[in-house]
C-alpha cells in the first residue's frame, strides 16, 4: 500500500492553517466523518472524487493533491509552486475579476503610482 504520510501531514497542516477541526472539513466536503478520519490518519488513499472535493475546499490544483497521493508521478521540473497556485486561482476568476487582478499586479510592480493630489492611480510612462 502507498505510504500516505506526506498526504496526511499536508491535510493536517491545511486544517491547522484554517483553524479547522475534522467536523469543519466534513461540512465543507460532504465526506463522512469516518472517511475524513481515515484520510487525516493516512489510512486510506482518497478517491479521485475526494481529491476534487479537497481541491475545491483548499483551493489548490487537483494535480497537486493527485501527486501527493500517487495518482500522478512527481513533477520532473522544479516549477514555482506559488506561481502554480496563482495560475490555478486566476483561472477560477470571472473575466472582470481577472482584469482587476492584472491591474493590481501592474500597480505592485510599479507600472502605476498613486497620485496623492487627486486620489487617483496614474500609469507610469
Amino acid at each position: 500500500m502507498l505510504n500516505m504520510t506526506e498526504f496526511a501531514q499536508w491535510l493536517n497542516d491545511e486544517l491547522m492553517r484554517l483553524g479547522w477541526r475534522q467536523a469543519d472539513l466534513v461540512r465543507a466536503t460532504g465526506i463522512s466523518r469516518a472517511g475524513i478520519s481515515l484520510l487525516i490518519n493516512g489510512q486510506i488513499r482518497p478517491a479521485p472524487q475526494t481529491v476534487m472535493q479537497l481541491s475545491r475546499v483548499f483551493k489548490v490544483p487537483p494535480d497537486f493533491i493527485m501527486r501527493k497521493v500517487g495518482y500522478l508521478p512527481p513533477r520532473e521540473e522544479k516549477g514555482d509552486p506559488t506561481l502554480e497556485e496563482v495560475n490555478f486561482k486566476y483561472a477560477m476568476l470571472p473575466d472582470d475579476k481577472k482584469k482587476l487582478v492584472l491591474d493590481y499586479l501592474d500597480f505592485l510592480i510599479g507600472r502605476y503610482k498613486i497620485d496623492d493630489g487627486n486620489n487617483s492611480i496614474k500609469k507610469v510612462e
